[in-house]
């Protein structure tokens, strides 16, 4: 089958602007509608006594040693990888689950070109359980996270 030309081609285009266009929306509303509390204050008290534990060391170990071989891979195919720490809750980031992570990843990955900084107010973060962000939190860090590669690709095609 030959591939598909003319009209059905910009239509296509034009549904895709469309498309991004109505999420664009959508996450600029999100982001205009005020902060909330978390909704499910019982999942929230699930996931912290969970996190109490510290996590199995084999486990982050292996889950780090994945991520280095597949940026390994991209990164020998011409992208550019990122790491970030998604922001949580203060109180889910104190807990040994959370801060033994964390520890570990920043050792595996110790230079600071290897990580995106999420630098937004965590002021404005909030999240359904303490780990998982609610709609409108998740909009500012994609809106965040975009404008970063926004402006990275920009550098990029400068040098």
């Amino acid at each position: 089958m030959p591939p598909v030309q003319g009209p059905a081609i910009a239509l296509r285009r034009n549904s895709r602007s469309f498309f991004k266009e109505a999420v664009r929306a959508e996450v600029d509303r999100l982001i205009a509608s005020s902060p909330s509390s978390i909704p499910d204050v019982e999942l929230a008290q699930q996931l912290f006594a969970e996190a109490q534990a510290a996590p199995q060391q084999e486990a982050v170990q292996y889950t780090i040693a994945e991520i280095r071989k597949f940026k390994a891979i991209l990164e020998a195919n011409g992208a550019t990888v990122l790491l970030f720490h998604m922001p949580s809750s203060p109180a889910y980031e104190n807990t040994p689950l959370a801060a033994k992570s964390t520890k570990l990843a920043s050792e595996a990955f110790p230079s600071a070109s290897d990580w995106l900084d999420i630098a937004v107010d965590r002021s404005q973060l909030r999240w359904t359980d303490g780990m998982h962000l609610d709609p409108r939190s998740a909009a500012l860090i994609a809106r965040f996270m975009e404008d970063s590669s926004d402006k990275l690709m920009a550098s990029k095609t400068r040098s």
